[in-house]
């Protein structure tokens, strides 16, 4: 990934665990924002370098 590389409600799919997220990612640190099961959100923040 580039130095100014950006994203923004990123859908990402884990086929590992079968589970889909989205994350925003700036500065190469990670935001994980939701984690999506069967259609229903559970909110929360956890953030990790990339």
């Amino acid at each position: 990934m580039l130095d100014d590389t950006e994203l923004k409600h990123f859908p990402l799919f884990c086929p590992k665990c079968k589970e889909s997220f989205t994350i925003n990612v700036k500065d190469h640190i990670v935001d994980i924002l939701y984690i999506i099961e069967t259609g229903l959100s559970e909110a929360y923040m956890m953030t990790g370098y990339l």
